[in-house]
């Protein structure tokens, strides 16, 4: 009897091993906590204004706005609730926000095959550059162009592969990250969540489904048959 639970229980662990999505790590970058504020009125300097708090990577946050064209006002905002930076351009002003994050030596592969975040955004589009620094003075840059949803409060998740990099750098020794984001046609958007992460893939196959749920079963039945006897 006893050998026959036993058996059922490692049975069960093994079903739910199988049923089980693969975990997946994730190295955080910004979450995107405030107040920070970085506003650019007046050229031709460009508005910097650094933040340190526990969930960002390296602990600090330099945020800087700037204008490409234009003679408007450029604003990046994060407030002290909601966990949202909100970017803004005035009419007929085009623009750009960078965050820099800067880190002793750091891992950012397992699990990870890319920058993935959200954004929201006005119809006038966006691209990201991103620029990832190693030990050694090593770097390695890629620009992907972000069409946004069209309402500034709706997001839409992007990425941002590391396969995209181009130049030499070492992913396992991190020590910088740019996120340079440039607004055309007077764009204003939103940013949430920056992370290095990888999509969950572990949905497991019917094929395995019915095999566990098969010994499962099986298991069962055999434990009732002795349990008559």
């Amino acid at each position: 009897m006893n050998r026959t639970m036993n058996m059922v229980s490692m049975l069960a662990f093994a079903g739910v091993v199988a049923l089980s999505p693969a975990a997946n790590a994730i190295t955080v970058l910004d979450t995107f906590l405030g107040p920070q504020t970085s506003a650019f009125i007046a050229g031709p300097a460009t508005s910097t204004f650094t933040a340190t708090t526990a969930d960002i990577l390296g602990g600090t946050r330099t945020m800087t706005v700037g204008r490409v064209a234009g003679v408007g006002e450029v604003t990046a905002k994060i407030a002290a609730t909601g966990n949202t930076l909100v970017y803004s351009s005035d009419f007929n002003t085009d623009g750009f926000l960078t965050l820099g994050y800067n880190t002793p030596a750091f891992d950012i592969t397992p699990g990870a095959n890319g920058l993935t975040g959200q954004l929201a955004g006005d119809l006038g589009g966006a691209s990201f550059t991103l620029t990832i620094g190693s030990t050694g003075g090593n770097s390695s840059s890629a620009t992907q162009v972000i069409i946004p949803s069209g309402t500034s409060g709706t997001f839409s998740n992007f990425s941002i592969p590391f396969a995209s990099l181009v130049g030499n750098v070492n992913l396992m020794q991190v020590t910088s990250v740019t996120l340079r984001l440039d607004g055309a046609n007077s764009f204003d958007g939103a940013l949430r969540l920056l992370q290095f992460s990888t999509p969950p893939t572990g949905v497991p196959e019917p094929g395995s489904v019915a095999l566990a749920f098969g010994m499962l079963g099986g298991a069962a039945f055999t434990l009732r048959r002795r349990a008559r006897k």
